[in-house]
């Protein structure tokens, strides 16, 4: 749920299928089974005057974490950012952040733009080319540069950035955490070539940016997830051994540290299957937790695998917003001529896309699990555990949207745990005549 153009927040006030985050939206999502939401706070709303925060900005984020909160989801809060700035067709920073040597976009890239008095070129001239391809303007990289070297205070504004919205929401009881940067550039690759070896940025410039913001949202906040991602590319076999020595902060906050990460960004060199397994590498080297904060239908049966990982997610993306670099339609049936006048959820949701989505998960497990599976044709869903023998629940989400007629649980061996379904959550607990038994939960719809 990132809104990347002005005014860089959803509405609330009302459903609409391409602008809003209403309580409509809400529960939709609650029922197809999520509980979090990835919520774009963009560094461009908070602070667009530098020193002058826009605490009317931050009262709306605060709404719409209420509303999530009030369906059951928590928010993780995220400073979304591609190709940086709209003066290189990309959102995230303000203008007065964005500082090269010079503002020459987009050189050395041979296409033809006009842009306007901010320095904005069109959404007509940015479509052009792709624009991941921006990322190789001198004027972008040159930029992105003087942020991580500090340049007349940028960083440090970056990190009181981030102190500003944990001093809002510390204590805020649906906030799941704080994600640092999207998909972070790697820095001047004019001045540097070798920052385009995975890794070497990592450990330059991102692991003590990432401290520094730690440092500064711990001044308020000592409870909140801080999650932090790499540079996007990397492959199987190289830049491991010069990527993160420690999660932000060290030792003290590693229990409070996720490395958040997308899928491969290069699938015929290195699989979604390999990649996930390379981030969980860098997680248990790390001993920390992971998020995968951007995937789609590819690989959500990956994510599944709790005797390997087990990894939560958020699918990209709900809605198209303010449509720039990648958004897309998300759940949204609009038609040919893209009408938005849809009253109501219904009259334009894409049942078919929301259901890919609507999956069974374990969302806390009392012991360890042992497998699970999903199967989208049948609705049916298994679950192996060895239950600790703790009188805590493991919770199983059960969509609402895919069991509109409730859910069939069966528990085996038979007699050694009790269960019931609320709400769409599947409490399990072992019973007194448990004797250390693995269990096999098998749910399938009515």
């Amino acid at each position: 749920m990132v809104y990347k153009t002005t005014p860089f927040i959803p509405i609330t006030s009302h459903f609409d299928a391409r602008y809003s985050f209403s309580n409509e939206d809400a529960q939709l999502l609650a029922s197809i089974g999520y509980n979090t939401i990835r919520l774009g706070v963009l560094w461009a709303g908070v602070e667009p005057t530098r020193g002058e925060y826009n605490l009317t900005y931050l009262q709306q984020v605060e709404e719409i974490v209420a509303i999530a909160g009030s369906a059951g989801l928590l928010a993780v809060l995220d400073m979304h950012q591609d190709v940086f700035n709209r003066k290189y067709c990309g959102n995230g920073v303000p203008d007065w952040a964005a500082r090269p040597r010079k503002e020459n976009f987009p050189y050395p890239l041979e296409v033809e733009y006009e842009v306007d008095e901010n320095h904005y070129p069109s959404r007509e001239d940015c479509a052009k080319i792709q624009w991941p391809n921006y990322h190789f303007s001198h004027s972008l990289s040159e930029a992105v540069g003087r942020l991580y070297d500090n340049y007349e205070g940028l960083l440090d504004a970056f990190a009181m950035f981030w102190g500003k919205v944990a001093q809002t929401f510390a204590g805020n009881e649906y906030v799941l955490g704080y994600e640092l940067m999207n998909e972070p550039w790697c820095g001047d690759v004019y001045e540097d070539p070798t920052l385009l070896m995975p890794g070497v940025a990592d450990r330059r410039y991102l692991q003590p940016m990432y401290d520094l913001i730690n440092t500064e949202i711990r001044k308020y906040d000592s409870e909140h997830l801080v999650l932090f991602e790499s540079v996007t590319w990397e492959i199987v076999g190289i830049g491991e051994e010069f990527g993160f020595t420690r999660s932000p902060g060290g030792e003290e906050w590693r229990n409070k540290s996720v490395l958040a990460f997308h899928n491969s960004v290069q699938e015929q060199v290195t699989s979604h299957a390999d990649y996930y397994e390379l981030r969980w590498g860098e997680i248990q080297r790390l001993g920390i937790a992971g998020f995968v904060t951007e995937t789609g239908d590819c690989c959500l049966e990956l994510a599944d695998q709790i005797s390997k990982w087990g990894y939560s997610w958020h699918h990209w993306a709900y809605k198209l917003y303010g449509d720039w670099t990648w958004d897309s339609h998300g759940l949204w049936n609009l038609g040919d001529d893209e009408d938005y006048s849809c009253p109501t959820v219904d009259s334009c949701l894409n049942r078919e896309r929301a259901l890919t989505f609507a999956r069974v998960y374990p969302e806390a497990i009392a012991g360890q699990g042992r497998y699970f599976h999903f199967d989208v044709g049948t609705s049916t869903a298994v679950l192996v555990l060895q239950p600790s023998g703790s009188t805590e629940a493991s919770l199983v989400r059960v969509p609402t949207l895919r069991y509109p007629g409730g859910c069939k649980v069966t528990v085996a061996p038979a007699g050694v745990a009790e269960w019931e379904v609320e709400d769409g959550v599947l409490a399990v607990r072992v019973a007194e005549g448990w004797q250390g038994e693995e269990l096999t939960v098998v749910i399938t719809p009515l």
